[in-house]
């Protein structure tokens, strides 16, 4: 035969190719029927199980390799490894919501570990299979439909007739050549529930509400336009305790009682060991430096199920919640779910909402009922016809000449036979059948009553299934019945929590210490830690704060800056930390101070005349209103006009009923608030001290304040009374308030009374907290008391 060469496009072969390798992926391998939730290779291996190996229960079970086998050579012509693949998840609890499967043997572990090999374990289908999958084609191959298998060598079912709505109960998930199935699971008493609403009145509402394999958190979302689309998102979160647990941690190993995070499950299709691995990443990294160890733990439940969790010890002073929300934001454990209802309705992808699928079923189990009927009528009026031929045989009295008309025959012609039988006992040709071939003791008349009896329940049994194909109320009935039978037996609790929007915060909570350093670099530390050791550096400025809040980062040039405090990357404690402009590009390295923005905004919502006073080097002081830096943007806005060589000394917050105070080197100038100079933003103030040339830094003095702390950089502090610096009014001379040590500088000054505490925080750690009542009684004349060892200085003082 002469060869043919057809010439064609390669792409336009391959767009055919194509098209028809997505119409067989679509809808032979990767889409679930609409009709019982199953993809093929699933409901193969079901059908399997049942009809050809017989592993209808555990006493039953057969190898696994022999049931991929017998799937592969039956219905499935795909590689053994793809149906095992699909056996491993029917039959464990923590990826099917209601295992299919009972499995014996290692089918893996929640923790991430693989099966052993198909050789190795057994299998059998589980009661929930063959009562409610299995369901009416226990007794009637009639209640679905058939088609060829692969080899056109047997038939095997289109799909299976689930008594429940499986698909919306166990979910499925699949993926073709332009399509994605997502459908998670839900609680199957929750979906009865909605199934008995919808046949007592189909247009009532229906929101249904995922649930997980294990129990998780699922942000509340708009389940409502997911239920009427079947299209949506929600998020997922495995559950993380945070408990005190007796620990081995250290080179030694020793037993401490910790502070811990306890994972104990993770959102569907999450392993641990995937949690493990990303957390050791995030640990290397640095990204999460509060756990110090990762320990796997194996326990069982009262049913003797081995669950695994995680624990993961934090180092003394780490924030628990911080670490929990870093770990939600930074690996699987919260997972974003993309349902997608797509599903195979005959040979045509379909997008449909709940409710359309639970009328769907509705429907689907009303005609298999139908079918289930149909077929159980004609068994009994099959038997029905059978006895009632015995019945009149018996009671017209001719038994005794038809047994002998059969002894005396001399040929083999039955038509003479059958024809008497006819016209004697008015019977059909069918009946005249089962009399010929009735065993003869069958034919006694002491047979007679049983058989009325067999007759008359035959003719019940008829009555109900003419009543239930011919009445659609019986058969809803009988539904509803059913379904709340399964509800009873099979339902269980919900497993998985719906948490309000509320507590889902993309920004991590916590409570930390941010710390300054000279050379402009940030980090922040779990509040209660020890800032730590700072290489060729040292710390200048320290403020505690929320993780969700901002800090306003005030520079020399006049100019603030927002910088939320998540963004500031947590270090351990002997690191320097993140040069500030990596950062905030925009951010001067000319830094002047920090202040933290809730404090700002409590101070104006109880005080609306409330200002920030600016002072700068060259004497220049002003009052801005507070307002304007309470909506600081990242890049920054100008506070104040300077001249070339001036610079910003210090800001603070003051209100109407403040007196203030500026200061340079040592000494000191009290002024009403009044008289400094209201101004916007791009003015440049007013002279605040007279005989000074460079002013140092300001502080407020209220009405009910006592006494006025100085505090050095070499830690030494002196305390005189507020009566001792009067108020002299703006642009006068200033007063000496402490006499200096060389090399000595006043680092702040703040007023307060004898309850008030002063916090020095130092650079080498020797923090503490005095209360000024303690503290002696100096004169402005006075150099202090040291408070301090020799080699440490004060970073930041604050009146607490």
């Amino acid at each position: 035969m002469a060869e043919r060469i057809i010439v064609k496009d390669t792409l336009e072969q391959y767009k055919d190719d194509m098209a028809q390798y997505a119409l067989v992926i679509n809808r032979k391998r990767a889409t679930p029927n609409i009709l019982d939730g199953l993809k093929p290779v699933q409901r193969r291996i079901i059908w399997d199980m049942y009809n050809d190996m017989k592993a209808t229960s555990p006493a039953n079970r057969k190898k696994s390799a022999r049931i991929s086998g017998s799937v592969i050579g039956k219905y499935h012509p795909h590689g053994d490894t793809a149906v095992y693949e699909t056996m491993v998840p029917m039959a464990n609890w923590y990826r099917c919501y209601i295992p299919l499967i009972y499995g014996k043997g290692n089918w893996g572990n929640i923790q991430g570990d693989s099966q052993a090999a198909a050789r190795y374990t057994e299998a059998s289908l589980n009661s929930f299979s063959v009562e409610v999958v299995i369901n009416a084609l226990r007794e009637c191959r009639e209640v679905v439909n058939w088609e060829n298998t692969f080899d056109d060598t047997d038939k095997e079912p289109e799909y299976l007739p689930v008594a429940i709505p499986l698909l919306l109960i166990n979910g499925t998930f699949g993926i073709g050549v332009g399509l994605t199935t997502r459908i998670p699971p839900h609680n199957i008493v929750e979906v009865i529930d909605a199934t008995i609403a919808l046949i007592k009145n189909p247009n009532a509402r229906i929101v249904l509400y995922p649930d997980q394999c294990m129990p998780c958190q699922i942000i509340d979302a708009d389940f409502k336009k997911i239920s009427n689309t079947g299209v949506g998102k929600f998020i997922v979160r495995g559950i993380i305790d945070i408990e005190e647990v007796n620990v081995h941690i250290g080179h030694n190993k020793k037993n401490v009682k910790r502070t811990c995070l306890v994972i104990k499950s993770t959102p569907d299709l999450v392993t641990l060991n995937a949690i493990k691995d990303k957390l050791d990443s995030l640990i290397k990294d640095k990204v999460i430096t509060q756990i110090v160890d990762i320990i796997e733990d194996h326990y069982s439940d009262k049913d003797g199920i081995e669950h695994m969790r995680m624990i993961l010890p934090l180092a003394i002073g780490a924030d628990p919640n911080y670490v929990r929300d870093m770990i939600y934001k930074n690996t699987s454990m919260q997972s974003t779910v993309a349902e997608n209802f797509e599903v195979l309705d005959g040979l045509h992808p379909v997008i449909m909402g709940h409710k359309q699928y639970l009328l769907r079923f509705i429907d689907n189990a009303l005609n298999t009922k139908f079918r289930l009927y149909c077929h159980r009528l004609k068994k009994y009026q099959t038997k029905y016809h059978e006895k009632e031929a015995y019945i009149k045989l018996m009671q017209s009295g001719e038994i005794d000449n038809i047994i002998d008309m059969i002894k005396k025959r001399t040929d083999t012609d039955d038509n003479k036979l059958m024809e008497y039988l006819i016209k004697k006992l008015n019977i059909t040709d069918l009946q005249a059948m089962y009399i010929m071939k009735a065993n003869l003791k069958t034919l006694s008349i002491g047979y007679l009553n049983k058989y009325i009896d067999e007759a008359n329940e035959l003719s019940n049994n008829i009555s109900r299934c003419m009543d239930m194909i011919t009445n659609r109320e019986s058969m809803v009935k009988e539904l509803l019945e059913e379904l709340k039978y399964y509800k009873k037996k099979y339902g269980c609790p919900r497993r998985s929590v719906i948490v309000p929007k509320e507590v889902m915060n993309n920004i991590p909570q916590g409570d930390f210490t941010v710390i300054l350093t000279e050379k402009n670099f940030v980090k922040k530390v779990s509040l209660g830690q020890s800032i730590g050791s700072f290489k060729n550096d040292k710390p200048r400025m320290i403020l505690n704060g929320q993780n969700t809040e901002n800090i306003l980062i005030f520079d020399r040039i006049g100019k603030v800056y927002k910088l939320p405090i998540h963004k500031i990357p947590t270090t351990d404690r002997n690191s320097n930390g993140t040069d500030i402009r990596m950062i905030n590009k925009k951010i001067s390295t000319n830094i002047m101070q920090i202040m933290y923005e809730p404090e700002l905004k409590a101070v104006y919502d109880q005080i609306k005349e409330s200002y920030m006073v600016i002072v700068t080097a060259k004497g220049n002081i002003k009052k801005v209103t507070l307002q304007d830096f309470l909506t600081v943007p990242p890049s920054g806005i100008f506070f104040i006009k300077l001249d070339p060589d001036d610079y910003v000394s210090e800001c603070i917050v003051a209100s109407d009923i403040n007196d203030v105070g500026v200061y340079s080197k040592q000494k000191a100038l009290r002024m009403s608030i009044a008289d400094i100079p209201f101004q916007k933003r791009n003015n440049k103030g007013m002279k605040s001290m007279a005989d000074s040339d460079v002013i140092d830094g300001v502080f407020s003095i209220n009405p009910s304040n006592t006494d006025i702390i100085i505090v050095t950089e070499h830690g030494k502090i002196n305390r005189i009374s507020t009566t001792a610096l009067e108020c002299s009014g703006r642009n006068r001379a200033g007063k000496r308030i402490i006499k200096l040590s060389q090399g000595d500088s006043i680092k702040c000054v703040k007023a307060g009374n004898e309850n008030s505490i002063i916090n020095m925080e130092t650079a080498l750690g020797n923090d503490m907290q005095l209360r000024i009542g303690d503290i002696e009684i100096g004169s402005t004349a006075s150099t202090g008391k040291k408070y301090l060892p020799k080699s440490d200085i004060v970073v930041r003082c604050q009146l607490i």
